[in-house]
């Protein structure tokens, strides 16, 4: 799968700044191939702060937030709100279709029919 075009030029700023803080093109690859896919990603502290840039703008971009550990209470935060918010007929689906995980709290549907 090649690399979306807007990917390569938003992080290829980035690579630059990287080679002072060390060789991190491990992120700069993960970053570049899965931001345009994913809502949320966790990276290392630099790296946020790096990609989170104005020149830069990931986030914006591609429209993904990132996380670190520095920012681990809001990634928490961020996936109770998904867990808690899960449409009814998700639970029911995912229940549906992974019989064997229809036990897990966060797929409790019987309250919510009564």
């Amino acid at each position: 799968m090649a690399l979306p075009r807007r990917a390569e030029y938003a992080l290829a700023a980035a690579e630059s700044a990287l080679a002072a803080a060390g060789d991190d093109k491990n992120d700069i690859s993960a970053i570049s191939h899965y931001a345009s896919n994913c809502d949320a990603m966790i990276v290392d502290n630099f790296f946020r702060g790096l990609a989170s840039q104005r020149n830069i703008g990931v986030p914006q971009r591609f429209d993904v937030k990132l996380f670190s550990a520095r920012t681990l209470p809001r990634f928490i935060a961020y996936l109770d709100n998904l867990v808690h918010n899960i449409p009814l007929d998700h639970r029911k689906a995912v229940k549906a279709v992974v019989p064997h995980v229809s036990q897990l709290l966060i797929l409790k549907t019987e309250m919510a029919e009564a």
